[in-house]
């Protein structure tokens, strides 16, 4: 980097009395847009006034792009994880036919066989969701506290890119995990509710 004074480096490029560009430092990243609008009121067309985000669209634009495809693959993760609690819970219920039939026989009611395995599968899920958002969310903070260096300074006017965590973000997370876990459990809920008294005995 080098430094001189304002008429040294007008006269240098060639300008006359001309400044191209006036960088404003705001409090925090929060406040930037807020002091963009504030200046843009101000100065009118006189200037052309900017932040930082809409300097580094294009890394913005892609971060989007990138958060939607990671969206999806998450819910494809989610899907496969509801595939995998109604397998196990259909194979549990096809081990346990014989004693389903046994406690339906002594008087268990269909009611009480559809509670057993949604609050199996709404454990196991809801088990999984809780680790799931505490090691996301403690990677998230590190990410937070540390940085994730973006190593391409050259092009953009941050060094790393900013990570932000909302709690509403990790709330929606766990409450959609377990909704899905809840849902796996409909179909092996009815269908052990409808096993009768002597259909497991007899498959024995």
């Amino acid at each position: 980097q080098a430094y001189t004074s304002l008429s040294a480096a007008q006269k240098f490029l060639g300008v006359g009395d001309v400044v191209n560009e006036i960088r404003v430092r705001a409090a925090s990243i929060e406040e930037a847009r807020t002091l963009r609008d504030r200046l843009r009121t101000h100065l009118g067309k006189r200037a052309v006034v900017i932040d930082w985000q809409e300097r580094n669209k294009n890394l913005f634009n892609a971060l989007q792009l990138e958060r939607i495809a990671m969206f999806l693959v998450l819910t494809i993760n989610i899907l496969l994880a509801a595939f995998s609690i109604t397998s196990t819970l259909v194979m549990s219920l096809i081990e346990r036919r014989r004693e389903i039939s046994i406690l339906r026989a002594l008087g268990a009611e269909s009611r009480s066989m559809r509670w057993i395995f949604i609050s199996q599968g709404l454990t196991a899920g809801a088990v999984g969701s809780a680790l799931g958002v505490l090691i996301g969310g403690t990677a998230c903070a590190l990410l937070a506290s540390f940085g994730l260096p973006l190593n391409a300074e050259e092009i953009y006017y941050i060094s790393s890119i900013p990570v932000e965590i909302q709690a509403y973000d990790l709330l929606a997370i766990l409450f959609v995990a377990l909704g899905v876990s809840a849902l796996s459990t409909v179909y092996p809920a009815i269908y052990a509710a409808k096993i009768q008294p002597l259909e497991g005995i007899k498959g024995q």
